[in-house]
Formats: C-alpha cells, structure tokens, sequence
C-alpha cells in the first residue's frame, strides 16, 4: 500500500473539512461557532490558518505570519465581538501588514529559510533527497537506477559523460511542492510516466530521436517539472 505523506494528510483533512462546513451551511444547519459569519469566509481563515500550522511544523518560522495576518483582518470584526469592544476596528489593516512584515523580516534574520541539503543512500542504487536550492549531476558511466527527491527546493538534474550511456537507465523523481529542471541530451529519447497531482509536468524542446532512451518515473505533487531538451 502506497504510503500517505503527512503533508497529503494535513490538507486532505482540511478540504474534507471545508466540504463538510459548505454542506451543512447550504442545509440550514446550526454552526453556532461560526455564530453568523459566512461559510465561505470561515473556510478562507481555516485555509490561511492551516498555511500558518504547515510553515510552522516545517520550521519556516517567517512564514506563518501573513497567513495569520489576513486571518485576522477577515475576522476582525468578530474577535472584537468576542473581547466585547465597543469598535470592530481593532487595529488599521496597514499596521497589521507592517507588523507581519516586520516579524517576517525578524525571523528570516534570526533562524533564516529551510536551506538543507542531503543524501540518502540504499544497497541497490542512489537516492537523494533535497530541500533548498541544488544543482544534481548524474555521471552516465554508472547510471542505471537513481531517485532524486526534492521537497519545497529548487532542483537542477543535469547528465555527464553522455557517451557511456548504456542507455534505458531510470530516473526516479518525487517533487513535492518545488520545481525540478531535467536537462536532457537532445540526441537522447525519453519515455515519462510521472504522476501530476496538482502541478504542472511538461517539456521543452524535441529530441533527435537518435540516441538511447531514458525512462524517467516518479511523482509530481503541487510543484512544477519541466524536462527540457539541451
């Protein structure tokens, strides 16, 4: 059975959830935690809020406030009626965007982006895993089997000494909210059976149709893969 990711799960539960809040609105029934606020705008602060909790269980402390500071701005109104204000404007909008901007800035300063990067390695072939910014080069000499994964980074694949190519070698990619670049040799034929959830698989350019054949496999959710001929 293929293994559900944490981050699949998060957001799976939380649009199932915002399905339920419509079909309950839409029958009439009694949301006395929304007590009068429309449906859809309390689905908007429970996706920008579930933003904030996603940065935050990923460490990337800066990004969890504006996310919560347009949560609040929509639901202003309410929360003053909650602390019993006699004013729904607790604070100016452009005040809460400095101050988000300002805590954003602060963080980024003191604990900095998730810039990570690292290898896994199996018995059988090479795997890695990166997060951040990378460039990956794949010496053809020894190229059967690789998997690269790329979780919220930017990724180069690029392919040497091409003229050992055996060929029918099989890439493996899993791109996970981030972007991927595979540049392939043009004279080479690739064959593509990557899965796209919510993303976006393409590729730029034609191949000769000459060479050996690349297989490459893999998954493709919310980020973009664009395998280009060079």
């Amino acid at each position: 059975m293929k293994r559900l990711s944490a981050s699949k799960l998060f957001w799976g539960v939380i649009f199932i959830l915002s399905a339920v809040l419509i079909v309950l609105d839409a029958v009439g029934a009694e949301m006395g935690f929304l007590n009068g606020i429309p449906v859809f705008r309390s689905i908007i602060v429970l996706l920008l809020v579930s933003v904030a909790v996603e940065q935050l269980i990923k460490r990337d402390f800066g990004g969890v406030f504006f996310p919560l500071a347009a949560a609040f701005m929509i639901y202003e109104a309410q929360i003053a009626k909650w602390l019993s204000l006699e004013s729904s404007n607790i604070i100016s909008n452009w005040l809460v965007l400095v101050v988000a901007l300002l805590l954003t800035v602060g963080c980024y300063l003191l604990f900095g982006k998730k810039r990570s990067f690292s290898f896994e390695y199996n018995s059988d072939n090479k795997k890695h895993k990166i997060a951040g910014s990378s460039v990956k080069n794949i010496d053809c000499t020894c190229f059967n089997h690789m998997t690269v994964e790329n979780e919220l980074g930017s990724c180069e694949i690029h392919f040497s000494n091409v003229e050992s190519y055996t060929g029918n070698g099989v890439l493996t990619v899993n791109n996970e909210l981030g972007s991927m670049q595979i540049y392939v040799p043009r004279e080479w034929t690739v064959t593509e059976h990557i899965s796209n959830s919510l993303g976006s698989v393409r590729t730029v350019g034609d191949s000769d149709g000459t060479g050996k054949t690349l297989i490459i496999n893999g998954e493709n959710e919310l980020g973009s893969i664009v395998i280009e001929y060079v």
